[in-house]
């Protein structure tokens, strides 16, 4: 069995269906095309589901919490391998950062 073959053989043992939707649709290919803010020479990142390189199911929108991303459906989610799935985490926590940072000077603000 070749390390393809092993990964797709193996999908998660919770929501499977809609895992093997997402990964059948992505063609077992990153779906990143630079919102991890890494690979700007390329239109999408190259990396395909290997055991050197796991793919991730992901929601579209990275600001989706964790309870509501195990309400989504297949058309909802995304294949990104990990350092895709790194990126887009790490710019997500600094836009969330960034707007609680903007929140609370506002509220801090309205209080003078």
């Amino acid at each position: 069995m070749t390390h393809a073959q092993w990964g797709r053989a193996r999908p998660p043992l919770v929501h499977a269906e809609a895992w093997q939707a997402v990964m059948a649709a992505a063609e077992w290919r990153c779906e990143c095309t630079g919102e991890c803010g890494g690979h700007r020479s390329q239109p999408a990142c190259p990396r395909e589901d290997t055991q050197a390189h796991r793919l991730h199911v992901i929601p579209r929108d990275p600001h989706t919490s964790p309870l509501e991303a195990m309400r989504l459906r297949a058309g909802d989610l995304r294949a990104v391998c990990e350092q895709c799935h790194a990126g887009i985490a790490r710019i997500a926590r600094r836009d969330r950062a960034r707007r609680q940072a903007e929140a609370l000077r506002r509220a801090q603000q309205s209080l003078l």
